[in-house]
């Protein structure tokens, strides 16, 4: 497959790579495409990541309900 042969990695995206002080935030909406984002992230040596558990959705509920 020609995306196993070429860095499919931005500039910036190497520079967070497993950085000291430094976290890599993954969110979608619902979390479907976010979870597999870091498996694939993890297997390819990320370590530094973290998800947004319940995805934007959640997020949006939360900040309205806090806002009564």
């Amino acid at each position: 497959m020609l995306s196993r042969t070429m860095n499919p990695y931005t500039k910036e995206i190497l520079e967070y790579k497993n950085a000291s002080g430094k976290i890599i935030l993954l969110y979608d909406e619902d979390e479907r495409i976010a979870s597999q984002a870091a498996t694939t992230l993890c297997e390819r040596g990320f370590e530094n990541l973290f998800m947004l558990s319940g995805g934007t959705c959640c997020r949006k509920c939360y900040v309205m309900s806090n806002n009564r």
